[in-house]
């Protein structure tokens, strides 16, 4: 079952992470003396329980939205295909997921010194450079950044452009300096 739900999704990423959620939940309930051979074997009370197991553990809340709603999901999809008739995991509430650690900007200052930190003496130097210059200048991803190809930079109507394969495989197009 988790096999075909997985194969639903296109990001290698997503199925890495939701597989490790799966796990996490299904690992929980065996710890318990559950095992689940069939989506119909879970109910809204072994969700609850892995929700106030991780409530317990003290998970940041963001984590615990996520490993919630691959489970629902995963549950959505067994509906979907037809394995069970009802999902009874819509009945059960998410905790609020509350904003732990706010990502600290850099200031203006900061940005130019990093960015002018490497030394362009060297071919390193002018890599590392132009990595920053684009990490933030255009707010890529790490993986955004480390896809990008010779021809994903063309131009239109006199401006140059880059060609972004972002989150969820779909194309993003930057206009760039």
């Amino acid at each position: 079952f988790v096999e075909d739900f997985l194969n639903q999704f296109v990001s290698g990423q997503t199925k890495i992470a939701y597989l490790k959620d799966l796990k996490f939940f299904f690992d929980f309930l065996k710890s318990g003396g559950e095992y689940m051979k069939n989506p119909r074997d879970i109910q809204s009370h072994h969700f609850q329980f892995y929700r106030d197991h991780m409530i317990d553990k003290k998970l940041a809340s963001a984590t615990i939205n996520r490993r919630l709603v691959c489970i629902r999901s995963f549950m959505k999809w067994s509906v979907a295909a037809k394995i069970i008739d009802h999902n009874p995991l819509d009945v059960v509430k998410l905790p609020k997921v509350e904003t732990e650690n706010p990502t600290l900007a850099f200031d203006d200052d900061e940005v130019v010194a990093m960015i002018e930190a490497p030394d362009l003496t060297s071919k390193k130097g002018l890599s590392h450079r132009m990595v920053l210059v684009m990490l933030f200048t255009l707010g890529l991803r790490r993986s955004e950044l480390t896809n990008i190809k010779l021809k994903d930079f063309y131009s239109k109507r006199n401006h140059n452009v880059l060609r972004i394969k972002g989150k969820g495989n779909k194309d993003r197009h930057i206009p760039i300096n």
